[in-house]
């Protein structure tokens, strides 16, 4: 019974198929750190965070948090199935993950368009609030 549990447990943090690891390593590398330099710039031993990347350890919420906020995105990515990550181009992974959704980040980073017409700044407005409101679905728990 025990087994079973820690066996669930483990499967609903994403360390059964080291997807935190994948999603900790592939932001790494994507915005050029070593292994040894993220670790400097999150005050933890590097040799720790590989065996995280490479799903030997199970990092604590709190180093996710951090991790999160390092990188700037929100702490459900590091949770998301490789199927639902392929879902999205790399651009709209930036887009969904990105906690600091602001109106003229995103008309300088995107050109935002719909049918061949630029958003409006009301129309870009209220795609940020479904983004929030899908990310708060996301985090939620279904029953």
């Amino acid at each position: 019974m025990l087994t079973n549990k820690y066996n669930s447990y483990m499967e609903v943090i994403g360390f059964v198929d080291n997807r935190i690891g994948k999603r900790i390593r592939e932001l790494r590398k994507k915005r050029g750190y070593t292994l040894r330099e993220l670790g400097e710039k999150l005050n933890f031993d590097f040799t720790y965070l590989s065996r995280v990347e490479n799903g030997r350890k199970i990092p604590s919420i709190e180093l996710l948090q951090q991790m999160a906020d390092f990188f700037n995105v929100d702490i459900s990515y590091f949770f998301m199935k490789d199927e639902e990550l392929a879902l999205f181009e790399d651009d709209e992974k930036e887009l969904l993950f990105d906690k600091e959704l602001d109106l003229e980040e995103l008309k300088e980073r995107f050109n935002l368009t719909v049918d061949g017409v630029p958003a409006t700044d009301e129309e870009i407005k209220e795609a940020i609030k479904y983004i929030k409101a899908l990310r708060i679905m996301k985090n939620t728990p279904s029953k």
